[in-house]
């Protein structure tokens, strides 16, 4: 379940930005987002690939 939830709040945080429209006007605060959504996501993942939970008692 834990490999899900960087992708799951990727997704939340994606539908939040467009329901709520705060998507900007311009292309490169449009990459500026995905780009933070990205590093998050990837710093999420890196942490369970280095302190795996199942690892962890």
């Amino acid at each position: 379940m834990l490999y899900w939830i960087p992708r799951i709040m990727l997704a939340i945080v994606a539908a939040a930005i467009l329901v709520f429209g705060l998507v900007p006007d311009s292309v490169s605060g449009i990459a500026n987002i995905l780009l933070v959504m990205l590093a998050g996501a990837g710093a999420l993942s890196l942490t369970l690939a280095v302190f795996p939970p199942e690892e962890q008692r």
